[in-house]
């Protein structure tokens, strides 16, 4: 059977996946044009930042479980952002033979920094939207990004939350 898109008039879910695929790649262009002197991170090893930095320090299993992602993967990026000097290992107050993983200052000035570009360039695209648009928007996003969650695969090692 010919979906409505295929002949011209998208359907509800034909709708909704070309506008997310839009989205998807309006992001991939902004990542293209970051601003100069301003060193990129990869996309999870900035999430892992975010995360650390909105939870606190952890152990690499926890944060692998928050980000939903294997061991493997997470101790990777932590590497990366410990050579960046944005993450520090500590020892676990509880567990002396563990540790735990915290932002450092630059790690939190980073954060900081990345935050306020993101807010003021939302703030540019958004300005033309009702309040109420606007928080619509962000519920409904909330959802849709907590379905996409339950709808997946579990990942290799076991680790989805």
């Amino acid at each position: 059977m010919r979906s409505k898109y295929s002949e011209g008039m998208p359907d509800d879910i034909d709708a909704v996946a070309r506008e997310v695929s839009a989205l998807y790649l309006a992001a991939e262009r902004s990542v293209l044009r970051r601003q100069p002197g301003v060193r990129p991170l990869e996309k999870l090893s900035l999430h892992v930042l975010a995360r650390l930095h909105d939870e606190g320090p952890m152990r690499s299993s926890a944060l692998a479980g928050l980000v939903r992602l294997d061991l493997s993967t997470v101790s990777r990026h932590v590497a990366s952002l410990e050579a960046e000097g944005l993450v520090a290992r500590q020892p676990d107050p509880a567990d002396r033979r563990a540790s735990l993983v915290a932002v450092t200052p630059a790690g939190t000035a980073a954060m900081a920094a990345r935050r306020k570009r993101r807010r003021e360039r939302m703030e540019r695209i958004l300005a033309g939207w009702s309040t109420d648009d606007r928080r619509q928007l962000a519920r409904l996003l909330a959802r849709f990004n907590a379905d996409i969650e339950r709808a997946e695969e579990p990942l290799a090692g076991g680790t989805r939350g």
